[in-house]
Formats: structure tokens, C-alpha cells, sequence
């Protein structure tokens, strides 16, 4: 299994998504990809609000026939495939994933949060089932899920790191969709008196886009995004209680210096004050957010530690071979 063959990757297709850069990674290694977009494949042809309605019904319902044809198309896809990989396959029924199973060894890699999201009938069927953090892979194998592995979120140096042209003069950076816990940090950062480069996404709220550039950041432009401020600052969604999150990695493989909270999967991945900067309260947010501005040392190290890391330990190719050792 381990010799290069052929993967089916099943997931947004777009440049930039984790599927994207799953795929590639793949490909480095020699392997042929096949593909499904299962995103553009649900609630297709439908557009704004009203296809991103239509998608969630179909998601948290699976009533359509399109969501039902979806693990139809992926079965015959499947085959001549060695294995498949599904990025979070939140549009599968357990009969989907057991009739691909059956055709070839299928692998989810779940990026977001298994135990609050998660149609947990569908988690025996798979191959393997594995969470980005050991939070909730201790949660779903206490549940009696035992086919269940972590494998933490990875990033890509080679196209985040292409472009080393975009370093910032002023200020700090955030990257990614607005809620109101990111915008509080945002705030107490403005307080200390530093201005923000905020790039999001549509789906950030209106009140909270007076600064956001008008194009969402993909491949090389997220890299030169994260790297628009003295410093990066990534803050986990509430809902991510265990952190690792994907900007964690992304800003590492940016060579951006990143601020962020002191989470649990954060700091197993990358070490305080040697690779990322990290805070636990209000206090130290404020004190961190002094230094990273006005220490370009302390910028530099953090930069170049947090980017050996990922070269090392946290590229898409890591992953791919931590699949194939699952398998």
C-alpha cells in the first residue's frame, strides 16, 4: 500500500481547500488522484444564500436525491482506487460509507469538531475515522468507536511560502471569517494602538468588514496575507475547545509570526516563545501583542522556527503517509 497507486479524494475541489492541498500533496508522492467535489456536487446550480440553505438541509437531513447520488457516484469513482480519502464527508449516509468500504478502504479526515457535528452512525463504517485533535478522538473511542486515529491538520510550505516578497511595516493580521470572540481580540489589539489587516471570507458578518479586503485569499495570496502584519493573530472559533486549527499550521507554513490562544493541540504541535506566541488571558494578550510589535527578534524566530516545524513534521505529505500506515 505504501508504493504509489491510485487515491480517490473526495472534497471541495477549490484552490486553496484542504482537499486542494490534500491532492497535491499526494501527487508529490507519485500517486494518481481522481476526484469528487462534494460540495460542488451538493446543492449545485443553486446560488448565494439560497444554495448554501439548500446545502445545509441536505447535509443535516440527507433527504435529496442529489445527497443520495452523491455516495452512488463516489462507489463507482472508487473503483480501481487502492484507498479513498474524504475531507469530513458530512454528506455521507452510513449505507454510503459501508457500500464504498466495500469497494475500496475509505479514510475520513475530519477538520472541524466530530463530537458537536457529526453523524456518528456513519463513523463504524469507515476504514478509519480521524479527528484533527486527540481531544476528540478520546471522546469517540470512549463512545466505542475504536476505529478511531488523530491526525492533526497539516499546511504547505511550497505554495503558503512561494511568494516571500509581502512583508508587513505596520500593524498585525487576521485572516478568515469575522465572529464576535475574534472580533474582541481584534478590538483589544486596535487598544493598544495597532492597526489590522483583516482578509475574510462572504460570511463575514457586515459590521465587521470595514476593513476586510475585497478578495478571499487563496494559495500563494493567503501566505502574502498572513504575512501583511508584523505578526498574524489566530483566534480558535468557541467551538474549538482543543485548537490545532488549520490557521495554526497555515501562518507557520507562511513564515507569518503567529499569536494565538494557549490551547492544548496548539502547544503539542509548536512550542510557546520558541515557534508561536501564545496567550491565556487578557493580561498576557496585551503584554504579547507589545512585544511582537516592537521586537523584530522575537518576529524572526518565531518565523523561521514555526516553518522548520511544518517542514519537518506538518506538510500534507506527512499525512498522506500517516494514512497509508493506517491502512
Amino acid at each position: 500500500m505504501s508504493r504509489p497507486g491510485r487515491v480517490l479524494v473526495v472534497g471541495p475541489s477549490c484552490v486553496g481547500e484542504m482537499a486542494w492541498f490534500l491532492a497535491l500533496g499526494y501527487r508529490r508522492l507519485g500517486w494518481q488522484v481522481a476526484r469528487v467535489s462534494d460540495r460542488a456536487f451538493i446543492g449545485r446550480g443553486l446560488p448565494g444564500l439560497v444554495g448554501k440553505a439548500v446545502q445545509l438541509t441536505e447535509r443535516d437531513h440527507r433527504l435529496t436525491s442529489r445527497s443520495r447520488k452523491l455516495g452512488e457516484l463516489v462507489r463507482e469513482r472508487a473503483r480501481g482506487c487502492d484507498h479513498v480519502v474524504t475531507v469530513k464527508g458530512e454528506y455521507f449516509l452510513p449505507e454510503d460509507v459501508a457500500a464504498i468500504n466495500a469497494v475500496a478502504p475509505i479514510v475520513n479526515w475530519h477538520p472541524d469538531h466530530p463530537v458537536i457535528a457529526q453523524n456518528f452512525a456513519c463513523i463504524p463504517y469507515y476504514t478509519a475515522f480521524c479527528p484533527k485533535d486527540s481531544w476528540s478522538t478520546a471522546r469517540l473511542r470512549a463512545m466505542g468507536h475504536l476505529n478511531v486515529s488523530t491526525l492533526p491538520h497539516a499546511s504547505d510550505p511550497l505554495v503558503l511560502g512561494s511568494d516571500r516578497s509581502a512583508f508587513a511595516t505596520t500593524g498585525f493580521s487576521v485572516v478568515g471569517t469575522g465572529y464576535a470572540y475574534r472580533q474582541h481580540w481584534i478590538d483589544e489589539a486596535r487598544g493598544v494602538g495597532l492597526d489590522v489587516r483583516l482578509w475574510g471570507t462572504s460570511r463575514t458578518p457586515r459590521e465587521l468588514r470595514d476593513r476586510t479586503q475585497k478578495a478571499k485569499a487563496v494559495g500563494p495570496d493567503q501566505g502574502k496575507a498572513l504575512r501583511s502584519g508584523f505578526f498574524t493573530l489566530n483566534t480558535h472559533h468557541p467551538y474549538d475547545i482543543a485548537g490545532g486549527n488549520q490557521r495554526v499550521f497555515d501562518a507557520a507554513a507562511a513564515g507569518a509570526p503567529q499569536l494565538t490562544e494557549c490551547l492544548p493541540e496548539t502547544v503539542r504541535h509548536f512550542l510557546p516563545g520558541e515557534e508561536i506566541a501564545t496567550f491565556a488571558d487578557r493580561d498576557e494578550f496585551v503584554a504579547q501583542v507589545k512585544e511582537l510589535s516592537a521586537d523584530a527578534a522575537l518576529r524572526g524566530r518565531l518565523s523561521a522556527n514555526s516553518l522548520e516545524r511544518v517542514r519537518a513534521e506538518h506538510t500534507y505529505e506527512h499525512r498522506v503517509q500517516s494514512i497509508l500506515s493506517m491502512l
